[in-house]
């Protein structure tokens, strides 16, 4: 599911964190 391409890599990063999820997310 890479849609945005670069919001779909961090969403992934964050996922695996849990906690960063949110933080990464964020990140545009």
């Amino acid at each position: 599911t890479i849609e945005d391409g670069d919001m779909a890599l961090m969403d992934m990063g964050a996922e695996y964190h849990f906690y960063a999820s949110d933080i990464s997310c964020s990140f545009p």
